[in-house]
């Protein structure tokens, strides 16, 4: 994406709740950067990791571990 200046930006999708795709998505930054900049290195980086959901996830274990997985393993992982 042209965002002015001269200046690219692009945006990449990993799934912060299959660590199991992280090295996959590692190969994707690593090709993205070769092709769109020719290089192997980048100078910002921005993470947005979110969720969302339709019931009280107070009330739900389970979708209380998730939202964690995202909000705090996803910082880490």
């Amino acid at each position: 994406m042209d965002i002015g200046d001269g200046r690219k930006a692009v945006s990449l999708q990993l799934d912060m709740a299959d660590f199991g795709s992280l090295d996959q998505s590692v190969e994707n930054l690593t090709k993205t950067l070769a092709d769109q900049w020719s290089t192997d290195s980048f100078d910002f980086l921005i993470n947005n990791a979110g969720m969302g959901a339709t019931v009280p996830f107070l009330e739900e274990r389970r979708l209380f571990d998730e939202f964690l997985t995202y909000i705090l393993k996803g910082c880490f992982f």
